[in-house]
């Protein structure tokens, strides 16, 4: 059977990709930034850039999640019925 779709593998791929890159990019970056600017202020930096590269990283990997299953939902529509 022909795989379809292609456009929205590679989009599913992409997210996949850039959630991790968000997550680990983000989480390292944000305790840099805190640990330059240092004190209370550094701190407060950090945790809410940890916190914000978590959710976005999240919801990134969550959007290639939905495109997989939205096609494994329209693959599994498709299939003949059993006898």
């Amino acid at each position: 059977m022909q795989k379809k779709y292609h456009m929205m593998r590679i989009a599913a791929s992409i997210f996949r990709v850039l959630g991790w890159v968000i997550l680990v990019v983000g989480i390292i970056g944000s305790i840099i930034a805190g640990a330059a600017t240092g004190g209370g202020q550094g701190a407060m930096i950090a945790i809410l850039g940890i916190i914000y590269s978590i959710v976005a990283g999240v919801f990134t990997l969550a959007s290639a999640d939905f495109f997989y299953c939205v096609m494994d939902i329209e693959q599994n529509t498709q299939r003949p019925e059993s006898p």
